[in-house]
């Protein structure tokens, strides 16, 4: 019995393991923004402007 519980133990500890390397990485993938210090509008703003480019609002023709 002390052996499957053994087993059950570094099952759990590979999971936790596996789910903190997933964790790291996806941190790792979003390091240019820390969501805690920046509003959800911020972000969305920063991503956008990533992926379209600085919106340029054309004064002249308003």
């Amino acid at each position: 019995m002390t052996d499957r519980h053994k087993e059950f133990a570094e099952a759990m500890r590979n999971i936790m393991r596996h789910n903190e390397e997933k964790e790291k990485k996806q941190r790792n993938v979003d390091n240019d923004f820390d969501e805690e210090d920046c509003s959800l509008q911020e972000i969305l703003e920063a991503k956008f402007d990533e992926l379209f480019g600085t919106a340029q609002i054309d004064e002249e023709n308003s």
